[in-house]
């Protein structure tokens, strides 16, 4: 209802009394008297017209009676007809009638009157601003429903940052019998008293801190206002917009940890508890997609220890819902469900966004504005509903969001919230369950959990670090990350691939060393030495020219003869600098070439030197001819370098007698997704027991496969009940992983660990490495596996197409 303040005479009247109401613009511009006070015949002038335009809807309405539906115009509802909105007019035009303006500038209220007028004139109603503070709305609500939580459920939501906003603000609803007292309230929170049936008396205050960071200082100030002199049990709940846990927030990006040490410090200094959650762990997210995804607890409970001794069995839970950013909160007070009201009128009309993104949108929304716009534009409203109507009937279909279904995947959404990894796993099998993995997880996570090993140990679960082989962190792995993450050139020593070109070139350490620095464009030459102010000169000794670093090495007068006598095209026109310049070579040239460029470059530098400070002149020949011998040289002493440890042939060994021997192996099939795994036993004369092939479904690295393959080797000779055993593996790294019981983390040491605890199932067992020649049969039957994709067992002999090298490795074995 509407409270009216001040006099409210005859509409009529007041408008005939004044002058000049019926006059044009024109007339009304020629007149001797302020502007402002032209502006207030105009406006009378209007509502007079306004008033009539209304007086004959009135009439037609009367004489339409029942034609009309009651969503049309009504009498008493229109703002240009009421008596009391004219009468605010002619207070406020004879107010300012009287006033003297020397200045004849324009009231402020002037200028709101006009646009209230100019709203009307449209019918804009609902966005006219009031005209003056002497009126006020009032809401009354009658009838309310039901019990709205009797049962001490206190539910407060807040949303917006001014409570002056029509969508936003702070609420606050409560049951007929909680005697409420207001303490304080504003745009970011309501503090009351609240005293229960029985005389229980606390204090509660919703809050809605301010979420722009510079801000959030505000909130913590507020809340130590309103913590200041509080004796009673005292509870807290709202959107607080910071989380207090570095946990609580799940981005790429870390919180602010200033900002939360300051809620730590506001929450400690009031002695407050955080009362925690059950469901889901975040009350907010900013709904984007991949790396901008931001998830954060920002809405909690917070209370006084003795607010906690009147409730101990106060819980708080965290609602899944997907009308909005944040997730609602609720409190159950004292364990008892609360029955929230059902809404009998019908639901508003509201434009979903998500329907543009159907691609039949258009044709439905076509067909159904036709059907609608049939009744005609005289029935605009009721064409309106009915195609609000239908929409909602075809959202219905194409969504089913039917409260049934809804209801069902809150529960499913709460069930896979509290579910643990320990329901994906198979403990009798010792096995991931496939079923519940496909119904959980996307195909690409499926694999990687998958990837996963499970050990028949149940250990203790450990943080391990991905970025070693060993799952230890180390202070190297700080720096490579650090060089991998910044790809400036000061920071690529270990990132960008010519640097490993460069040590990699066999050529003497003073060479490799010259050519860093000429790829840093740090020697010194003239136009680096006047840059330090060493030299005044930065032209070059021989032509003139300014010396570069590619100056000296390619576009000097005297350097180009040098390479125009060298058989070898070396010149690239559209490089811009040196670096450019040596990495086209690596590109397009043998190593060898690479080596003999690198070493005349060299020369070129020597040459140069020699002219400067010893005042010799080198020729190109002779150049050239000191760049190869030292290169030859070099070559000669330094080859095995280059070319490793030559060692004669490996031979398969038998095993001493009364031992069987077992040798394995792994292969890797990354695009299949495959690894194969072979096995071969044999006894002290190199007769074949048994041969193995074996397929696994996993992205693994050769490392994990080759842990596996021994695993699996263990496992099935404590199978076959052999007691003394030789393993053989060409994974050194496995092999004195496990004979130096070497401390590593992650899925590789699971498998180690797991070799281990099976090694007291045997009299003897022996982990060897040998090389791959030694274990060609092993690798066969592995690359078999990825390739077939199956398992295979053969008994004595093995299969056929491994007699080759069965004979190869024991000759004097006759099969």
């Amino acid at each position: 209802m509407k409270v009216v303040e001040g006099p409210s005479p005859s509409t009529r009247q007041l408008i005939m009394d004044l002058p000049h109401s019926l006059m044009t613009d024109e007339e009304i511009d020629a007149l001797d008297v302020p502007e402002y006070v032209k502006n207030m015949h105009k406006l009378k002038r209007n509502a007079l017209a306004l008033c009539q335009v209304n007086l004959e809807i009135a009439q037609s309405i009367r004489e339409e009676g029942e034609k009309l539906s009651q969503d049309s115009i009504s009498l008493d509802d229109s703002e240009v007809f009421n008596p009391d909105f004219l009468s605010q007019i002619d207070d406020i035009c004879k107010c300012h009638l009287e006033a003297k303006d020397s200045a004849n500038k324009v009231d402020p209220t002037i200028s709101l009157l006009v646009k209230r007028t100019v709203e009307l004139e449209f019918g804009r109603n609902e966005n006219v601003p009031d005209l003056d503070s002497g009126v006020h709305e009032v809401e009354e609500k009658e009838g309310r429903d039901e019990d709205e939580g009797g049962d001490k459920d206190a539910d407060v939501h807040g949303d917006g940052e001014e409570g002056g906003r029509r969508a936003g603000g702070l609420a606050l609803l409560w049951s007929e019998e909680v005697d409420i007292s207001l303490k304080n309230m504003g745009d970011h929170c309501i503090d009351v008293t609240v005293q229960e049936e029985g005389g229980v008396l606390w204090r509660f205050t919703g809050i809605y801190g301010w979420s722009e960071s510079s801000q959030k200082v505000k909130t913590w100030e507020m809340m130590r206002e309103l913590g200041e002199n509080n004796n009673l049990a005292w509870l807290l709940v709202g959107d607080f917009n910071e989380v207090l846990y570095e946990t609580e927030k799940n981005s790429r990006n870390p919180c602010d940890f200033a900002s939360v040490q300051q809620f730590r410090s506001v929450v400690d200094e009031l002695l407050l508890k955080d009362l925690g959650a059950d469901g889901y762990p975040f009350t907010w997210s900013n709904r984007r997609a991949d790396d901008a995804f931001v998830e954060e607890r920002l809405d909690r409970a917070l209370a006084s220890e003795s607010w906690m001794d009147l409730y101990s069995n106060a819980a708080v839970s965290n609602l899944i819902w997907d009308g909005s950013d944040h997730f609602p909160i609720v409190m159950n007070l004292g364990g008892h469900q609360t029955n929230a009201p059902t809404s009998t009128g019908q639901q508003r009309f509201r434009f979903e966004a998500k329907w543009l993104q159907e691609a039949n949108f258009d044709n439905v929304m076509k067909e159904v504005w036709e059907e609608a716009h049939l009744l005609g534009m005289g029935q605009w409203d009721l064409s309106v509903k009915m195609c609000g109507e239908k929409l909602k009937e075809w959202d219905s279909k194409v969504y089913k969001k039917t409260p049934k279904r809804i209801r069902w995947l809150k529960k499913r959404l709460e069930r896979l919230t509290d579910a643990r990894v320990a329901d994906l796993i198979d403990a009798e099998n010792v096995s991931w369950r496939d079923e519940v993995l496909s119904e959980v997880f996307f195909d690409v996570d499926v694999r990687r959990i998958k990837n996963i090993h499970l050990s028949r140990r149940l250990p203790e679960d450990e943080i391990c670090w991905v970025g070693s082989v060993d799952g230890l962190f180390k202070v190297r792995d700080a720096y490579r990350l650090a060089i991998e993450n910044d790809n400036t050139a000061s920071s690529s020593l270990g990132f960008d691939p010519i640097w490993k070109h460069i040590w990699a070139l066999c050529i003497p350490p003073k060479v490799s060393n010259f050519l860093w620095r000429a790829t840093w464009d740090i020697l010194p030459h003239n136009v680096n030495l006047k840059k330090k102010r060493a030299v005044e000169e930065s032209k070059c000794i021989r032509c003139g020219l300014e010396e570069t670093t590619l100056h000296c090495f390619r576009d000097c007068e005297w350097v180009r003869e040098a390479w125009a006598k060298d058989g070898t095209v070396w010149q690239c026109a559209s490089v811009v600098n040196f670096k450019e310049w040596l990495a086209w070579i690596f590109e397009f040239f043998p190593k060898e070439q690479q080596e003999v460029f690198v070493m005349k470059i060299w020369q070129l530098w020597k040459c140069r030197n020699e002219l400067i400070f010893q005042n010799t002149l080198c020729s190109a020949g002779l150049a050239w001819e000191r760049a190869i011998d030292i290169l030859r040289h070099h070559r000669k002493f330094n080859g095995s370098k280059r070319e490793g440890v030559k060692r004669a042939k490996d031979r398969w060994l038998l095993p001493s007698p009364g031992f069987i021997k077992i040798n394995v192996d792994a292969a890797v099939n990354g695009e299949y997704c495959r690894v194969g795994l072979g096995m071969v036993a044999r006894d002290e004369n190199g007769q074949v027991l048994r041969a193995w092939s074996r397929t696994m479904s996993h992205d693994w690295p050769a490392e994990k496969a080759e842990a596996a393959a021994v695993l699996w080797a263990t496992e099935e000779a404590i199978a076959q009940g052999w007691s003394n055993v030789v393993l053989e593996s060409d994974a050194q790294v496995i092999i004195n992983a496990i004979n130096s019981r070497l401390q590593r983390r992650g899925d590789i040491q699971a498998m180690l660990e797991d070799v281990l605890n099976l090694v007291p199932s045997f009299e003897t067992i022996k982990f060897s490495f040998c090389y791959r020649e030694c274990n060609e049969i092993a690798h066969r039957l592995a690359k078999w596996a990825t390739s077939n994709f199956c398992d295979e067992v053969w008994l004595v002999g093995g299969p056929s197409w491994i007699a080759d090298l069965i004979v190869s490795d024991s000759p004097n074995l006759i099969i």
